[in-house]
């Protein structure tokens, strides 16, 4: 089975809002990313289940995803977005989850100038996710580390997935120190990584060399069966917003990763996110 973990699908007004998630968010997409072009594209290169994941740039209203992934269920595991500074995010959750059918959330820590996931207010928040076994992925640098940490050790029922490796610094090999607030989260069962957005942080041509050692030790210390992939957006919307296209995606973990095993492929390809997000 191969599990893309990570594509934003997305629809304009009049089908579905767009707007900002966060204070500093000014960028409106100019198409839409729907989730016909992703099942096209899936079709084509064998993909046989999607992670579909709110845009930031969609607003709070995770309306469009979920009905999409309940709408294609066999082919799709919806992931919303929860406002960490909204007083009711409790309800949110509760709502998305139990009475719109979505599988988990996404948070940003990275774009607020404070702590935003472990602030005490958030603590309902969490409870509820925990006992609707909700998937939780985080998208930051490692310089928010801390706050995943946290999040991981308080809730540890809950899978934390932390989205593009956390951006790492790919200059400061071959260990990597700056980075070690991510490889020490390891030591929570609970944490995966999700090898993505490779060739944007590599900074060169294939097979990305310069990202490949990051994997190597990614892999090290989370071991293959906590690393899943993912990729971006549904077809040309890719190259549109500068990431790869599905072949180079895939050709990437075919043969630029050719030091896996066979097993470790299909594993990093779908087995770490079939098992994760419950997939049969």
């Amino acid at each position: 089975m191969i599990v893309d973990a990570h594509v934003h699908i997305q629809q304009l007004p009049p089908y579905a809002p767009v707007g900002p998630t966060a204070p500093s968010f000014t960028h409106r997409p100019a198409e839409a990313a729907t989730a016909e072009m992703l099942l096209e594209e899936m079709d084509e290169y064998g993909i046989d289940r999607t992670v579909v994941v709110q845009d930031s740039s969609a607003t709070w209203d995770n309306g469009y995803v979920a009905d999409e992934a309940r709408k294609h269920s066999d082919r799709f595991v919806g992931v919303g977005l929860l406002d960490p500074f909204d007083p009711d995010n409790a309800a949110s959750a509760r709502y998305w989850m139990s009475e719109r059918g979505m599988r988990g959330f996404r948070f940003h820590p990275n774009y607020y100038d404070e702590p935003s996931i472990t602030r005490p207010e958030n603590r309902a928040m969490w409870d509820v996710l925990a006992e609707l076994n909700a998937v939780v992925q985080i998208h930051m640098p490692v310089a928010q580390a801390a706050q995943a940490d946290q999040i991981a050790r308080e809730y540890p029922s809950i899978p934390i997935i932390l989205d593009h490796m956390s951006y790492p610094d790919v200059s400061d090999g071959p260990d990597f120190p700056s980075h070690d607030p991510i490889f020490s989260m390891a030591q929570y069962p609970n944490v995966h990584v999700k090898i993505s957005d490779t060739a944007r942080q590599s900074h060169d041509e294939f097979p990305h060399h310069a990202v490949q050692a990051v994997i190597k030790r990614l892999v090290k210390e989370f071991g293959i069966e906590r690393c899943m992939w993912g990729t971006g957006y549904p077809g040309k919307l890719r190259v549109d917003h500068g990431w790869p296209s599905m072949a180079e995606e895939l050709r990437f973990v075919g043969e630029g990763l050719s030091w896996l095993t066979e097993s470790e492929r299909d594993r990093l390809l779908g087995g770490t996110a079939a098992e994760v997000w419950w997939l049969t």
